[in-house]
């Protein structure tokens, strides 16, 4: 690839315009990355996101 380029990565079918966004966080301690993907970049969503974090990665250990 040439500089100043950029690469696109189908994630659609061909042929439609949709978009795809993804939330990810990244842990240090643990080396884990978590992520989901939604059809729409708001606020709701990513407290959805935020909160499905706290409770898979950190109320898990912690109860266990």
């Amino acid at each position: 690839m040439k500089v100043g380029q950029q690469r696109r990565i189908p994630a659609t079918q061909p042929g439609t315009k949709q978009k795809r966004h993804i939330f990810g966080g990244y842990n240090w301690s643990s080396d884990q990355i978590a992520w989901t993907m939604t059809e729409i970049k708001n606020s709701t969503q990513f407290i959805y996101f935020l909160e499905q974090l706290l409770v898979k990665e950190y109320l898990e250990d912690y109860l266990d």
